[in-house]
């Protein structure tokens, strides 16, 4: 067979593998995975004298394959396997293997390998991780038992450690001497080079850490050893934007569209970034290519405008809205950001209606509850804008806006005591809260408990010189204590505020 062919047969055979393993097992599979699987289990892979991998036409092909891991698989996917069982299999493993203890502790490590892996899927990590682990003290070179502890540790969120699994892999397996797998075609993916693909690996691991300048430096490593691999730009750019460096991620997303330019979700990103950088007109221009090459693709209608709105074309960022919710009714933020809108307009009845409907798709959303509930207390339903804030806090205790809000209507409502409460409860979740501080010194004026309204005020004001409701409470609670250059001091400062 020559190199050529091999490679070709290579290729069919793992993409064979994984769809026909979906099609059985209902279960997705990684090509990283399909590929750790047919060379440790079934050592379909070998190497030839100038180090190429191809398959070996001897072994058998995909399905035949499939239908022996998927019946392995359905051995370890017990919701739990006893201690019983398992030293039951370790017996049989004894005995068929009698005196080779090489290949007893290779088929030992297998089998928790196997189980790890139906536990993994299960979601089960913490057992999947025990029996990665075992493996490892049973045959220390084990390479899927390491790869089988990386992905485990990053779906638990312990990106640290699946980083560690990562490093303490050994580069191959071993077993009599033959080399059954090798590290770096285990991290093979999509075609880019195998040592790229290793450095985009640790990149994504730090990214999900939150360690974006280790991110970054992975990545960066990955594209000079890629450099037309539009993905590794774009994962790059996603680092720059977490850490709010939105020109070199703008540089990173043209780079990537620039090799590959109808990649819908390029422009996406690069849109985002542009947004929030503030540069709306890119922004637009960028999220209107991303309705051009995908119509369908999620949100883009809402998307474009949360654009238009932050922009001040609220026409259109209605019509885009509105175009949102037609395309997919269940899109409870679109029918959330038209309700800002109609309440800009002070068009309460509209805006409470979206509301409503973003409430229906979504019962937990805080914000919505909260933004109805202000529209409630403007058309002067109170007791309304009560009960939606208190279905906020419900949602979320420790939402210190919704406290504030409920708080303000209370002031509204004459229920001094119990906005003070509130703002209170507010505070002690957020004690650099200016709103707070601010409400509660309203609170206090209306009391007639002047100092604490001015101590309240004074509060929000250190926390915000430029508050200018603030001031106004303070200068009437300064007259009403008969502090009248106090009083008018605070009633200027107010004036020179917008």
């Amino acid at each position: 067979m020559t190199d050529k062919e091999g490679f070709a047969a290579r290729e069919k055979l793992i993409s064979d593998f994984i769809r026909l393993y979906e099609k059985k097992s209902g279960v997705l599979m990684t090509r990283d995975q399909a590929i750790a699987i047919l060379q440790v289990t079934f050592a379909t892979m070998a190497k030839d004298p100038a180090n190429k991998v191809y398959v070996d036409p001897r072994y058998p092909q995909a399905q035949e394959m499939v239908d022996r891991v998927c019946a392995e698989a359905e051995k370890c996917a017990a919701q739990s396997v006893s201690v019983e069982e398992k030293n039951r299999r370790f017996q049989e493993l004894d005995e068929k293997f009698i005196g080779d203890i090489e290949q007893v502790s290779f088929e030992k490590a297998l089998w928790l390998t196997n189980n790890g892996n139906a536990h993994g899927r299960g979601g089960k990590f913490d057992a999947a991780i025990a029996d990665f682990i075992e493996a490892i003290k049973l045959k220390e070179d084990f390479l899927p038992a390491y790869f089988g502890l990386y992905y485990s540790y990053r779906d638990k969120g312990l990106y640290n450690k699946a980083l560690e699994a990562l490093d303490a892999a050994p580069e191959q397996l071993l077993l009599h001497g033959k080399v059954c797998a090798v590290k770096k075609d285990m991290m093979e993916s999509e075609g880019v080079p195998i040592e790229a693909a290793v450095y985009f690996k640790y990149g994504d691991a730090h990214y999900k850490a939150g360690e974006y300048d280790k991110a970054i430096d992975n990545y960066s490593k990955g594209i000079e050893i890629s450099l037309k691999y539009s993905k590794g730009y774009a994962l790059r750019a996603s680092a720059y934007y977490a850490k709010d460096d939105y020109d070199k991620a703008i540089e990173d997303y043209t780079r990537a569209i620039t090799l590959g330019p109808n990649v819908a979700v390029l422009y996406s990103g690069r849109a985002l970034a542009y947004s929030t950088k503030g540069d709306y007109a890119n922004a637009i221009l960028d999220r209107s290519k991303v309705i051009v090459l995908d119509p369908s693709f999620p949100s883009a209608y809402r998307h474009r405008g949360d654009v238009y709105f932050a922009s001040g074309e609220h026409e259109k960022a209605i019509v885009d809205f509105s175009k949102a919710v037609g395309t997919d009714p269940q899109d409870a933020e679109a029918y959330q950001s038209r309700g800002n809108i109609y309440a800009d307009r002070e068009q309460f009845d509209k805006a409470i209606e979206d509301y409503s409907s973003a409430l229906l798709i979504n019962p937990k959303n805080v914000s919505a509850y909260c933004d109805r509930g202000y529209a409630y207390i403007t058309t002067g339903e109170i007791d309304n804008g009560i009960a939606d804030f208190s279905r906020a806090i419900a949602t979320d205790s420790k939402d210190a806006e919704a406290y504030n809000d409920r708080a303000d209507a209370y002031v509204k409502k004459g229920e001094y005591d119990k906005a003070i409460e509130d703002c209170s409860k507010a505070i002690g979740l957020n004690p650099n809260f200016e709103y707070a501080y601010a409400t509660r010194g309203e609170a206090y004026l209306n009391k007639g408990e002047l100092d604490k309204a001015v101590e309240a005020c004074s509060k929000a004001i250190a926390l915000d010189p430029d508050f200018k409701s603030a001031y106004e409470t303070r200068a009437l609670a300064y007259g009403k204590k008969g502090e009248y250059e106090k009083a008018a001091a605070d009633e200027k400062k107010s004036q020179s505020l917008t």
